[in-house]
């Protein structure tokens, strides 16, 4: 694992994370729940090849307007925007606030019967299938028979 990325980088990053997810209809901005901090730490550690890419975009960005940043990014760098979102939403995405707002748990573990019958096959989802018999088409004609 690369060092972790100083204050003034931090700062850059939280203006840029700020303005892609800002705070908006009762969700928080990205930099009130930790994203230039724990939460982006926990999302370059699962993809350290992120990196130096973000390294790079913070090092262009210091002392500019954030959405001037961005917009360039769009018209001129779209694999830089790329790695800034991926960051961005990843990272936001993570935060058990931002989780609990949206009313998502997470991934949760769900059973799985292998002996039991899918409920398509007892639901009468396909009893217009079976009623209608079997059909097939001719690839070389595309004629349908029965």
């Amino acid at each position: 694992m690369s060092a972790a990325l100083d204050q003034a980088q931090l700062a850059v990053f939280a203006a840029l994370a700020d303005h892609l997810a800002p705070a908006s209809e009762g969700m928080p901005a990205a930099s009130a729940v930790g994203m230039p901090g724990a939460l982006l730490e926990q999302v370059l550690n699962a993809r350290p090849d992120l990196r130096m890419p973000l390294v790079t975009l913070l090092r262009q960005a210091r002392g500019a307007d954030p959405a001037q940043f961005i917009a360039a990014l769009y018209a001129d760098d779209p694999e830089g925007l790329h790695v800034l979102g991926l960051i961005v939403a990843g990272g936001y995405y993570l935060s058990p606030e931002v989780r609990t707002l949206l009313g998502y748990p997470g991934q949760i573990r769900q059973g799985f019967d292998v002996d039991a019958k899918p409920d398509y096959l007892t639901d009468g989802t396909l009893q217009r299938v079976r009623d209608r018999g079997p059909i097939w088409r001719d690839p070389a004609t595309r004629r349908t028979g029965k």
